[in-house]
């Protein structure tokens, strides 16, 4: 029995020591995420003070400290097949050895391969609009008051037929552009936060697309994309090929994590670029500017890179979702 214990308490000093070192060399975030991490900690502590408890209990039964006390014949004896002993502790051992031996690495292009790369896919809600959009090229100042731009529209025949109305009686200038940008980007109760977002990001000629809401900010640019054609972009993420993409096309990606690697989905905008020669799993930060293109059967969001630089892989590899207690709209500023 004091065996049992002993190979109980080093198993367990051995997950201990291995979450205390991924601690310590910042490696924890290549497996959980960052919200997760106090609770690892904490199972660490448990895992030492268990540790302890069984190498005590194997000294005891070992040196015999223990007093002898009466069989009531109820306890759960450990089995005598020496070979079900070895598939048991095995089972935990194999891991604890796995993860010592095998370097830590950061998902990239494998995972990639395996579950497949969402790209931003086409901009259903923009279906639902009727107002004709432009591009960047074409759209028109307006003042700082309303943080949004006055686009040309093509009138529908609903609204040409209308007669003039008097001056007084027309909204104001302001009225006007928010019923515009309404249009612009369409929601329901569940795109409501992305529609806010775009309307904050809209008059910017630049998009900076961060880490911190990565997921949320590409998505939107999905949705509403025909608002943001001709806009400049700046990106970073690792470039991933898929087989059937062209010479000249890549995926910049991220892997967005909610709790653990294992839950990592791959997420990436299709780029276009001249340069041809960045092998998977280069980190790139690029700018170019926002498109559109067709891939698979379906009409996509695309980048015609301008500037592309290679970067050191990043400390913190993921991406997360923007946190619920957070204002989506901050992700504009």
């Amino acid at each position: 029995m004091a065996n049992h214990y002993f190979l109980r308490g080093l198993l367990l000093g051995g997950f201990t020591i291995y979450i205390v070192y991924l601690v310590k060399s910042d490696h924890l975030q290549y497996y959980i995420a960052p919200r997760m991490m106090i609770y690892v900690k904490f199972a660490a502590l448990a895992l030492f003070l268990l540790a302890v408890y069984f190498i005590y209990e194997a000294l005891q039964h070992r040196f015999g400290w223990r007093e002898a006390e009466e069989e009531c014949e109820c306890g759960h004896e450990p089995s005598r097949s020496r070979w079900r002993n070895i598939i048991l502790y095995g089972l935990f051992a194999a891991p604890l050895l796995f993860g010592f031996v095998l370097p830590d690495k950061i998902m990239g292009s494998d995972i990639v391969a395996v579950k497949g790369i969402n790209l931003s896919g086409s901009a259903n809600a923009m279906k639902k609009s009727p107002v004709a959009v432009t591009t960047a090229t074409d759209r028109q100042p307006v003042s700082s008051s309303n943080s949004a731009s006055v686009i040309n529209t093509q009138p529908t025949t609903d609204t040409a037929a209308m007669p003039p109305t008097n001056s007084k009686s027309q909204p104001s200038a302001e009225e006007s552009e928010t019923a515009k940008l309404k249009k612009l980007f369409p929601y329901d109760e569940y795109t409501e936060d992305f529609a806010r977002l775009g309307i904050a990001m809209y008059p910017s000629e630049l998009i900076h697309v961060r880490p911190e809401g990565f997921l949320e900010v590409s998505t939107m640019l999905s949705m509403y994309m025909d608002n943001f054609l001709g806009k400049k972009i700046d990106i970073s993420g690792f470039v991933y090929r898929e087989p059937d993409m062209k010479s000249d096309q890549f995926s910049i990606s991220r892997l967005v994590m909610n709790c653990c690697s294992a839950d990592a989905s791959p997420y990436g905008i299709l780029v276009k670029s001249p340069q041809t020669n960045y092998k998977k799993d280069t980190w790139i930060h690029l700018v170019g500017v926002i498109g559109k293109t067709n891939y698979g059967g379906n009409t996509i969001l695309e980048i015609t890179a301008k500037q592309a630089t290679v970067i050191e892989a990043p400390k913190d590899p993921y991406v997360y979702p923007y946190p619920f207690d957070k204002d989506i709209v901050q992700l504009a500023e």
